[in-house]
């Protein structure tokens, strides 16, 4: 008779529950089916990266954060091929053949595909210290060249090989090309352009402007170099006399962009405001111009056979022949900013994703239906480059526990009494809508609301606790020498663990401020902090790709776990402490076994930066990314 009690009382509370027995065996992951896990879900938007038009005028080339779409120049909705990807492509450029498109991620690695049929060729990673910027295919398309912090280098795109083609270290400069065979190098400082040899030596400077330079091209032979500066003056220059051969007048002093057509005749000037506008420049007259007045152009291509492409912040796409400026074709793309900071709900359904300038988003993670919206008049925002590839915006995000608020902060609004740094911190009710402001004379980088919700701690250069109902500084903690990226309360809001740019984590005691306990400084960033749910260890990671864990009550190590392959930004620990999972910068994310620090399974899906990470309440993982989407992770 007791034992029939005992399980009509199991059923009963199986039915009152509102999570599915089912449902919860199906997709929860635990140390026993980690190595089972893969992706359930996703959504989210295609955000688009670079937009390039093919040397034959055929093919334009839309790179999204998640793939490569091959496009009819004469009609650009039809999408020839889509080109998978397993990183988040941030530029592409064309060999002069048009047979190979070559392309850079954030995590400095160079991809190269074969166009007829899409196929990736070849993969090589950049070693070198410094973001990979100016890729720059070699006349005959048998070298690429770029520049790696202040180097150029070149790759052999036939065996791979890389070599070291300027050996000066370039900097203080504004703007910079390489000339097609890779032996000069024009540098715009100022109002001068300076000719560099491939051994560093400057041969040539030419003087001409009046004002400084903000745009360079080299047309495709090498012969003429044409700048531009910010009062609309362009020169085009004889790069082997170094004298100007004609001078001309932008149409507008905007921003611009320069192209030469590929047979150098031609010299295509775009600017913001206005459109574009076509040069002889044999004749020196101006022969046609696309007016486009409602559009602000961000780049151009020509092709050899004189067709233009227009793009206009990624968003809309236009195609003209230059000779009569007849336009071809037009396609809008949906115009879709990329999340720059996020943060879960303690248990997972509900993300709040913070855009810049200075706006939040809130969206119900099982299907992505928006909830709530938060917005600054602020429109100045800053972003940082951690080893010049991890970007860090100052625009965090929180959510409270009982999922009640929202926080945003907009920081590097300049307060023009005392010429200090300072934050606005924007609170909002997302039951009521009530919202509130308030500035803080800090950068902030990282907010956290605590347990009970009465506290929400800011991180700058110091750590700020502000009364969520006045919203007023209670206590300040003097952290360390460099920003606090990473804030984490205890579950029983008794501590609060800070940790920084500089490797410095602290433990705090939250009701008197007194510090309780710092942790062995660390050599590189810390940009992710959590607490295990019964609070007995703290889980750190950051720049040097490696997770740790901590035992809070001594404040010694206990696991080391290593097994990413770039900067790790995101951490969390199950509902019952037995897994951790980290989500990185290569989009990779790590399941590990806490008891022992095993590495049980790798989730490969996103391609780009890891935001967050978050277990929910049915045990799946929820993981949103910079690549635009978020993502549903179990066992089918």
């Amino acid at each position: 008779m007791k034992h029939l009690f005992i399980r009509l009382l199991l059923t009963v509370l199986a039915v009152l529950s509102p999570i599915s027995p089912h449902l919860v065996l199906a997709n929860t992951i635990t140390p026993e089916n980690a190595g089972q896990v893969s992706e359930l879900e996703r959504y989210g938007d295609q955000i688009v990266n670079d937009i390039v038009l093919s040397p034959d005028g055929r093919l334009v080339v839309v790179v999204t954060r998640s793939a490569i779409e091959v496009r009819n120049a004469d009609k650009l909705s039809v999408i020839i091929r889509t080109i998978q990807t397993d990183a988040s492509i941030q530029d592409v450029i064309f060999d002069p053949s048009g047979q190979i498109l070559a392309g850079i991620d954030r995590n400095k690695t160079i991809y190269l595909w074969r166009m007829p049929d899409g196929q990736l060729v070849r993969k090589i990673k950049i070693f070198d210290e410094g973001r990979i910027s100016h890729l720059t295919f070699s006349a005959s398309g048998e070298f690429l060249m770029f520049l790696v912090g202040n180097t150029i280098k070149t790759l052999k795109i036939f065996d791979g090989e890389i070599a070291t083609t300027f050996e000066t270290k370039i900097s203080g400069f504004d703007e910079l090309v390489i000339s097609p065979d890779a032996q000069t190098l024009a540098v715009a400082r100022g109002n001068l352009v300076m000719l560099l040899r491939s051994s560093g030596e400057v041969f040539r400077i030419l003087k001409g402007h009046t004002s400084e330079i903000s745009e360079l091209a080299i047309s495709s032979d090498g012969q003429r170099l044409a700048s531009k500066s910010r009062n609309g003056a362009i020169v085009v220059w004889s790069m082997d006399q170094g004298k100007p051969l004609i001078g001309l007048e932008s149409p507008s002093p905007d921003l611009s962009r320069l192209s030469f057509s590929l047979d150098g005749r031609f010299l295509v000037v775009a600017t913001q405001k206005v459109g574009a506008s076509i040069w002889d420049l044999e004749t020196g007259e101006q022969i046609s111009s696309v007016q486009e007045p409602n559009i602000q152009i961000r780049e151009l291509s020509v092709s050899r056979d004189g067709k233009l492409l227009l793009t206009d912040s990624t968003s809309e796409l236009l195609t003209w022949q230059i000779l009569g400026a007849r336009q071809l074709d037009r396609l809008s793309l949906p115009k879709i900013d990329p999340p720059q900071r996020i943060a879960f709900s303690n248990d997972g359904e509900i993300v709040a994703s913070s855009f810049i300038p200075g706006r939040a988003q809130v969206r119900q993670v099982s299907d992505g239906r928006r909830t709530a919206d938060l917005s600054s008049d602020a429109c100045c925002w800053v972003l940082s480059l951690i080893e010049d590839v991890f970007p860090l915006s100052y625009t965090p995000v929180a959510i409270s526990p009982r999922k009640r608020m929202i926080a945003l902060s907009v920081s590097n609004r300049r307060n023009l009494r005392s010429n200090a740094d300072e934050s606005l911190v924007l609170m909002q009710n997302l039951k009521q809508e009530a919202r509130s402001e308030f500035p803080i004379s800090d950068k902030i980088l990282s907010l956290a609301f605590s347990p009970d919700e009465q506290l929400l701690a800011c991180g700058g250069d110091r750590v700020h606790l502000v009364n969520t109902r006045n919203r007023r500084v209670i206590r300040t903690l003097e952290h360390a020498k460099q920003s606090v990226t990473g804030l984490a309360f205890s579950s029983n809001g008794r501590l609060l663990a800070a940790a920084s740019l500089d490797g410095v984590i602290r433990l705090w005691q939250v009701a008197n401020g007194r510090l309780v306990r710092e942790l062995p400084k660390q050599e590189k960033a810390i940009l992710a902090i959590a607490f295990s749910p019964d609070n007995a260890l703290l889980a750190t990671a950051g720049a040097d790709q490696t997770v740790r864990l901590w035992r809070v009550a001594d404040g010694k190590l206990t696991q080391t776990l290593k097994g990413h392959e770039s900067i790790v930004g995101a951490l969390t620990f199950s509902a019952d402490g037995a897994l951790l999972a980290s989500g990185a910068l290569d989009g990779a994310i790590n399941l590990w076994q806490v008891s022992d620090g095993k590495l049980l399974k790798t989730l490969k899906g996103h391609t780009d930066n890891v935001l967050g990470v978050a277990f929910m309440k049915d045990g799946r993982l929820a993981s949103t990314s910079s690549d635009g989407t978020t993502r549903l992770w179990g066992v089918k």
